[in-house]
């Protein structure tokens, strides 16, 4: 599932007319004119979250629908005003910060936004590949429907937005694959999309680190390859079991409505041999997090009984924020938070 680079298909649209029209500064806003006066701009980000099951999964995005708040009619992005549509994005490759812009700097008419949709084609162009159980990944593609994605399309999680005459808005969703499909008994993939959206202008704050596996018998018993670095905005106790579109799923008590994951990444021995792993997490705003290595499988339909490790809080500053982790023998350590 690891990927070194970001994988995406402009279906029906060739490189060379799409840097050539973003040189240009052509599309959005409905049509194809050129922008006015009173226009600012708009880019519209994808990443993702890590996911265990998945060799790798595919989404189209066709449209991205923008409501005014004037109760003006819809304003709508497509094939036949921006070069950067439909777009067949792999999104297991969007890790560890990066992203794809499904709108960049596109001109959009300044004024109140209530929502953005992403319509989501649910052809044979969006499909996941499984794992083949033996570290490879299957050959056959397996559809993956999104229901009413391709209607009346996703809803952003977005208080709304201003943008003004010559101004930039710049958003970043960042889906969380690990809880956004799922496989019902007796059904295909579904992606039900769970999200967060950042302003990219303000989101400049990461989080990473190293991973050391102490263990006296080294991933046993337990396996740093299902281990992920989960971050929770505020103090809050962990949970495994929290979404955007079940809040009822979470604890009480803990007051946590969505957290973001970073995978672990091997990167060889250390000075005394010991196996260490590297993250790095997607950007988030300068706040408090609360930071915890979960261990375990984490099946998004259920709260699982994790294993958290080395739980702390944080007060994130702009840039890269370090925070190191270690994996030792469960009976004989406790957690170093306490």
């Amino acid at each position: 599932m690891i990927m070194q680079s970001i994988q995406t298909r402009v279906a029906g649209l060739a490189f060379a007319a799409f840097s050539a029209l973003l040189l240009a500064g052509c599309g959005g806003g409905g049509d194809s004119s050129a922008s006015s006066s009173s226009d600012g701009s708009m880019t519209l980000r994808v990443t993702d979250a890590p996911v265990d099951d998945l060799c790798k999964v595919w989404v189209t995005f066709s449209e991205v629908h923008l409501v005014p708040g004037d109760d003006g009619g819809l304003i709508k992005f497509d094939e036949f005003n921006t070069v950067s549509l439909p777009a067949s994005i792999e999104l297991t490759a969007l890790d560890q910060g990066k992203s794809v812009a499904l709108l960049d700097g596109e001109p959009l008419p300044a004024g109140n936004y209530n929502q953005i949709r992403l319509v989501i084609d649910d052809s044979a162009n969006t499909y996941v590949i499984q794992n083949d159980g033996e570290g490879g990944c299957q050959t056959d593609e397996t559809p993956l429907f999104c229901p009413s994605c391709s209607q009346s399309g996703l809803k952003l999680n977005l208080d709304g937005f201003n943008l003004t005459a010559d101004g930039l808005v710049d958003f970043t969703i960042d889906f969380d694959l690990e809880k956004s499909i799922i496989l019902p008994p007796g059904q295909g993939y579904l992606l039900k999309p769970v999200h967060t959206v950042t302003d990219t202008l303000v989101s400049n704050t990461q989080f990473g680190g190293i991973v050391t596996d102490s263990q006296t018998t080294p991933g046993d018993p337990l396996d740093p390859q299902t281990c992920k670095v989960y971050i929770y905005q505020g103090d809050v106790v962990p949970d495994d079991n929290c979404s955007n579109d079940d809040q009822n799923a979470c604890d009480a008590h803990t007051g946590i409505e969505s957290y973001k994951s970073a995978a672990l990444y091997e990167d060889g021995v250390d000075v005394d041999g010991k196996n260490v792993y590297t993250y790095l997490s997607d950007y988030v705003t300068e706040h408090q997090y609360t930071l915890t290595l979960a261990c375990g499988d984490d099946d998004p339909l259920t709260d699982d009984d994790l294993t958290f490790i080395g739980t702390r809080l944080v007060n994130a500053l702009a840039g890269l924020n370090t925070v190191d982790f270690e994996i030792t023998d469960p009976d004989v350590s406790a957690d170093p938070a306490e």
